[in-house]
């Protein structure tokens, strides 16, 4: 429907610059629908590089200028470092937690001596990693 609107805009202005052309007395039948043509031809390829200078064009040298400052992306890559730090740091914790849990588990169930469940819990504990286990039971 846009499209329609804009393409009914597009043969109004046609017809008026026609009728400018033609009326103005310096070019007469043909040569007047030959300018008229040649200079919708001009206007659409302007039309066409504009809109590629908005949005591909320029973007692409403003990223390869961006992409050149060493001193931008030395502090790029900082906060980026610093993000991942801090989600290792909050993993590691949430991991230590967990295989605390786990052997909390253990040590309650080495109390009240239930077999399914020790085996299933040395299982989970087997998966956690062997410097952060503890070996006290």
């Amino acid at each position: 429907k846009k499209i329609s609107k804009m393409a009914a805009a597009a043969l109004v202005m046609f017809l008026i610059f026609l009728g400018v052309v033609s009326q103005s007395g310096n070019y007469h039948g043909s040569d007047a629908l030959k300018i008229t043509l040649m200079s919708v031809a001009n206007s659409y390829g302007l039309f066409v590089i504009v809109f590629l200078l908005g949005y591909g064009l320029v973007e692409f040298p403003k990223f390869l200028f961006k992409f050149g400052d060493d001193q931008g992306r030395k502090v790029q890559m900082r906060a980026r470092i610093a993000l991942a730090i801090s989600a290792q740091e909050s993993t590691s914790l949430q991991m230590t937690a967990a295989i605390a849990s786990a052997q909390k588990t253990r040590d309650y169930v080495d109390k009240n001596g239930d077999v399914d469940m020790q085996d299933a819990i040395e299982i989970v504990l087997k998966h956690c990693p062997s410097e952060r286990v503890s070996k006290n039971s």
